[in-house]
């Protein structure tokens, strides 16, 4: 009967609850930074981010900020798909561990016209 009267967050488990980029996410420049969102402050965390060429482009210490998880990265160049791993501890011990990737794609830009003026309203209704 004990048993009922234990709350029940008591056996909650810290998750993930949104990243940036978002997986999946099909970016036009390459983030400074992959943030991992959980849904408390973890103990510790740490992460990768490797890169089209399997090259790993995380800069420096992955750092807490609050309940996020900030993974710096490299600037890089290269289109193509970006995975990122991470790993963080909660708070009563318990791994937080997962994946994502992200694209990074041409950026979409209209052209200008080659003399750099508007084009020219074919009916004149400028």
């Amino acid at each position: 009967m004990l048993g009922l009267l234990v709350p029940t967050a008591a056996f909650a488990h810290d998750e993930v609850v949104g990243t940036s980029p978002r997986n999946g996410e099909e970016v036009a420049a390459l983030p400074e930074e992959v943030r991992i969102d959980l849904g408390e402050r973890p103990r510790s965390g740490s992460g990768s981010v490797t890169g089209p060429n399997s090259q790993e482009l995380r800069r420096g210490e992955v750092e807490i900020d609050a309940r996020t998880l900030v993974i710096p990265v490299r600037s890089a160049a290269r289109r193509g798909i970006y995975e990122i791993e991470f790993r963080a501890v909660s708070r009563d011990g318990h791994p937080v561990v997962g994946s994502l990737s992200f694209a990074l794609v041409r950026q979409r830009t209209a052209s200008p016209s080659p003399s750099g003026e508007q084009p020219l309203d074919p009916l004149g209704m400028c």
